[in-house]
C-alpha cells in the first residue's frame, strides 16, 4: 500500500497475521540513507550501491503491529502510526 507522508507518496507492504482467532495488521518497510522501500530485493540492492558509492550501509526494517479487534480499525490505526513515525525517522536515520 501506499501511504501519504508530508505531500508525498511512500509504500510499505501490508500484511494481516492470524493464529487462532487472533488477528494483526502488519505494516513494514525499509528506511535508511534518505529513502523509504517496501522492497526486499530493491532494498539490498540500494543497500549494496550505497556501500560501494557512499561508504555507507546504516538502514533498518520498521514493522508496525496493530492488532485487529474490529475489522478495518487496525488498518487505520497502523496507518495513523507509520503516517507520523516515517517522519521522525527520516531526522534519525540520515
Amino acid at each position: 500500500m501506499t501511504l501519504e507522508v508530508n505531500g508525498r507518496r511512500v509504500p510499505v507492504n501490508r500484511y494481516v497475521i492470524q493464529k487462532g482467532l487472533d488477528k494483526q495488521v502488519v505494516l513494514y518497510w525499509y528506511q535508511g540513507r534518505g529513502r523509504v522501500v517496501a522492497n526486499e530485493f530493491k532494498n539490498k540492492a540500494l543497500l549494496m550501491w550505497d556501500a560501494a558509492t557512499l561508504r555507507r550501509t546504516n538502514g533498518g526494517l520498521v514493522r508496525v503491529i496493530v492488532p485487529q479487534i474490529q475489522p478495518g480499525d487496525a488498518t487505520k490505526d497502523a496507518v495513523a502510526f507509520a503516517t507520523a513515525l516515517i517522519p521522525r525517522l527520516e531526522r534519525l536515520m540520515p
